[in-house]
């Protein structure tokens, strides 16, 4: 099954507006998979889809950051995370830890997870069958993370700043994944103090 360009590019953009005001990756998650629902995709597989470009986002970026670290040798100055990051970083396993320590807590979880991998599963395995179309799927998400380093790099530029491409790279998606990890709406707050200690550690002036 697939959608025209025109109408997935519409409920992109309708799901960038969403996660505004809903949490990162939930809200545009519940429009895609609406989205999907209504081009007649059966909810299975539109739930498997959603989750599947989670996934692949998640190991993109891991993949990117690994590519970068290994070609440049290092992490360049942002080998020495902040303090504050480090808090912020150690809360969050800590939280994490906590949740899945309380047994009843944890059942809900796994009982709200394991019908999403119940149902991911053989769409993965029929991708990993399928090395043409899991190459389009890796390579739409990879050009997604591409067009918004880029962009962060304009911004940057526009205020008469740069760096590197390896070290925009790394400051962009390091900064960005430990700003997202606190679920605040479209990750607005934690996001943008993250990306600013970022630059800062860069050496981009305050």
């Amino acid at each position: 099954a697939g959608v025209r360009v025109g109408p997935a590019t519409e409920a992109h953009l309708a799901a960038q507006i969403i996660g505004l005001v809903a949490p990162a990756g939930i809200g545009p998650a519940a429009v895609n998979l609406r989205f999907l629902q209504r081009h007649g995709i059966a909810t299975p597989v539109a739930v498997a889809t959603v989750a599947l470009v989670q996934i692949f986002q998640f190991v993109v970026t891991v993949a990117l950051l690994l590519v970068v670290a290994v070609v440049t040798g290092s992490t360049g100055r942002l080998g020495s995370p902040s303090e504050g990051m480090l808090w912020a970083i150690g809360i969050t396993v800590a939280a994490v830890a906590l949740v899945f320590a309380v047994a009843p807590v944890r059942r809900w979880l796994l009982r709200r997870v394991r019908p999403t991998l119940d149902q991911a599963w053989p769409r993965v395995t029929w991708l990993l069958a399928n090395p043409g179309r899991l190459t389009v799927g890796v390579g739409g998400v990879l050009l997604m993370t591409i067009a918004y380093v880029a962009a962060f790099g304009l911004a940057l530029a526009a205020f008469g700043h740069s760096l590197p491409v390896t070290q925009l790279v790394l400051t962009y998606l390091l900064s960005s994944s430990a700003g997202a990890v606190v679920p605040t709406p479209g990750g607005i707050g934690p996001v943008e103090a993250a990306l600013t200690g970022g630059l800062s550690i860069a050496g981009i002036p305050t």
